[in-house]
């Protein structure tokens, strides 16, 4: 789905809105294993996922790579720090399948909600995707054992099953690729 129709489901978007939305949106395409955003690097774009996957993901300071979030179809990313409080990165972003991939810079966001204050439901909703997403992972790695952990990405997120490797998915999940198997194994 693209972003403007993804849009148009959530905020009444009038042709003004859509047409001046449409002017600032960067549509570009990505192959598989291609890396968006870098350590240490300033990314000051909010992007869209229209078809793909992207990984988010650090290395520990154990040097274990360790994934962060899988952002599928439908999903706003960005890396918070460098888009909200103008900070470098500290996770690495790559997608992980062919991927569209539609953006707006943090300076075109700022003009458009200021050109159109009805759009601040747009601020709101992407704000509210990127706490809700934290707050379930921050929970997950607190209170949930790791088949818990792993029920509830398989009802949240089923196609990360058939998209992500094993390892990527016990990485995310807090756990080893022989602790997942056996899970899996029980199921």
């Amino acid at each position: 789905m693209n972003v403007i129709s993804f849009l148009q489901q959530t905020i009444n978007l009038g042709p003004e809105i859509e047409a001046d939305l449409t002017h600032i949106i960067v549509r570009e395409q990505f192959p598989k294993n291609h890396i968006l955003i870098r350590p240490g690097q300033y990314y000051r774009r909010l992007m869209f996922v229209e078809e793909g996957l992207i990984r988010e993901h650090y290395l520990s300071m154990a040097g274990k790579d360790t994934t962060y979030r899988f952002h599928t179809e439908g999903s706003f990313v960005t890396a918070d720090e460098s888009f909200t409080d103008n900070q470098p990165s500290q996770y690495t972003f790559e997608t992980l399948e062919d991927s569209v991939i539609c953006s707006i810079s943090h300076a075109d966001f700022e003009n458009i909600l200021r050109q159109h204050p009805e759009l601040e439901q747009l601020h709101i909703l992407v704000m509210h995707q990127l706490i809700r997403e934290m707050k379930e992972r921050i929970t997950a790695l607190q209170f949930q054992t790791a088949t818990e952990r792993y029920e509830s990405l398989l009802k949240s997120q089923p196609s990360i099953f058939q998209r992500v490797s094993l390892g990527h998915i016990a990485s995310f999940l807090g756990i080893s690729q022989e602790t997942l198997s056996r899970i899996r194994s029980k199921r």
